[in-house]
């Protein structure tokens, strides 16, 4: 008999009630007082910042904004993929909570009604603006300004990015403003240069093989060459951005953060939940409020900014259901009590990459759950970067590199890293009788917050409908997700 996703999340502590009751009573304050918000995000972007220690990438204006201000260590994002992961931003949910399980353009939508940081602020008071990608369905209630890509040089334009929030910025409104700014690099197509920028391009010959694959061949290092310079160039775009703000007379009244919705696009780090995927850069800087040059080693979610920005404009939430934590005292140097364990997971990308993994980390230890093992992943391949094909080269044979990326495409029931000894995750210690004990440990606090956020994929009923659902739909040539 089929089962219904509506009658599995009310089976699972309902997904949706849950939801509405953490946003249930919003106090509309006023907002005189509060600061502007901007904030930035890059499109597929790590740790590739030579403020997180990139030795290649020369980022100086993100450097800046990150020694003017405080930078998260070990910041995360909740699923290794584009639109679940921005919609996990503007919510404060996990993908399974908010319903966006895969890419927007390819049929998964936001559930109806859910709250945002744009219909919260606008609420607030705030004047509220998206630049650039959106890629969030249903996500703009509440938003009163939107560029769209077509008007930014389809997103590779990074000056236009700036002429736009200039005029934004120059608006005399009595509103504080909260402008979401979404660039697109260093997504692919990679492009050496675009109307000048970088004015110095990143060569092959200039790059080293990446940390979490460790894999060596011409065109991977041309395509690492690449995505070096679409980086390049964002950092110039948030230069100029920051520029215009100063110019306004408005960056001492304004929060800005910078962070990013996932993973570089090679095999191992995008649409996995490997350290590689999930990790990436998280900046704040809140002039006369942040220590500037601070260093936050606590493990911090994408599902922490709806509260911190929620607690900064003054909205007061009158429920604490809400997985994610503010993190405004980090601001002011305040100690605070925070989280023991990180959870992260991945569902979909499009219809071909369904194959559903949990994950938990702690300060060491880092388990993953696959939950459709031993069916091998789908996925092997990541925008076309050709590290699969170049893992099976002969030179590969009997190392941790081609027991990695076996791994990753057949990967067990169970996975556990140790991080510290082993941070890019090639040695699988699952099997290991030493860490029994941690990993009974993690397991269980995974299921519990699997339990916790209604996870409709711990019915075993449902799991297996969806598998069929989206196998059917593969076969049907379909790209599109048609929901049940």
């Amino acid at each position: 008999m089929s089962i219904s996703r509506r009658a599995v999340l009310g089976g699972l502590a309902g997904a949706s009630v849950l939801a509405a009751a953490c946003y249930s009573l919003f106090r509309r304050p006023r907002a005189d007082g509060h600061p502007n918000i901007l904030l930035i995000t890059a499109d597929d972007l790590g740790l590739q910042l030579g403020c997180y220690g990139d030795s290649v990438n020369v980022t100086p204006h993100i450097d800046r904004l990150a020694s003017s201000g405080i930078r998260f260590q070990h910041a995360y994002v909740t699923h290794g993929s584009c639109s679940p992961s921005r919609a996990s931003i503007l919510t404060g949910l996990y993908s399974h909570q908010h319903g966006m399980d895969g890419l927007a353009h390819l049929g998964y939508t936001l559930k109806p009604g859910l709250p945002t940081l744009f219909s919260v602020l606008h609420e607030a008071g705030y004047r509220t603006g998206l630049i650039g990608k959106n890629h969030v369905s249903g996500g703009l209630r509440g938003c009163d300004i939107e560029v769209p890509l077509s008007r930014l040089e389809a997103g590779k334009g990074v000056g236009r990015f700036a002429e736009v929030c200039r005029e934004l910025f120059d608006q005399r409104d009595p509103r504080p403003f909260f402008l979401m700014v979404n660039y697109t690099d260093p997504h692919t197509p990679f492009e050496r240069e675009v109307s000048g920028v970088p004015q110095q391009p990143v060569n092959p010959g200039d790059v080293s093989p990446f940390p979490f694959q460790k894999l060596d061949a011409p065109r991977l290092r041309e395509r690492i060459a690449g995505y070096y310079n679409n980086l390049k160039r964002f950092d110039v775009g948030v230069g100029w951005l920051l520029e215009e703000l100063a110019a306004s007379g408005k960056a001492a009244d304004t929060l800005v953060i910078l962070t990013s919705d996932q993973g570089p696009p090679f095999a191992r780090s995008k649409t996995t939940v490997y350290e590689a995927g999930l990790k990436v850069p998280l900046i704040l800087r809140w002039p006369g409020k942040s220590a500037p040059g601070r260093v936050i080693e606590e493990l911090v979610s994408m599902v922490d900014l709806f509260p911190t920005l929620c607690e900064i404009a003054g909205v007061q939430e009158a429920s604490d259901n809400l997985d994610g934590r503010s993190l405004a005292p980090f601001l002011s140097g305040q100690p605070a009590r925070w989280r023991r364990y990180l959870f992260a997971e991945f569902t979909s990308h499009g219809v071909q990459s369904f194959y559903p993994r949990r994950s938990v980390r702690d300060e060491r230890y880092k388990l993953i759950v696959n939950l459709l093992a031993p069916r091998g992943n789908p996925a092997r391949s990541m925008d076309g970067n050709g590290s699969w094909e170049v893992s099976r080269d002969a030179v590969y044979e009997g190392t941790q590199v081609r027991a990695a990326f076996d791994r990753y495409a057949n990967p067990p029931k169970v996975e556990l890293y140790d991080l510290m000894a082993d941070p890019y995750e090639f040695v699988d210690l699952g099997d290991s009788p030493e860490l029994e004990e941690v990993r009974r440990r993690l397991a269980a606090a995974l299921q519990a917050w699997r339990e916790k956020t209604g996870d409709p994929l711990l019915n075993e009923t449902y799991l297996a409908e969806m598998t069929a659902h989206h196998d059917q739909l593969v076969r049907k040539g379909s790209r599109r997700y048609e929901g049940l």
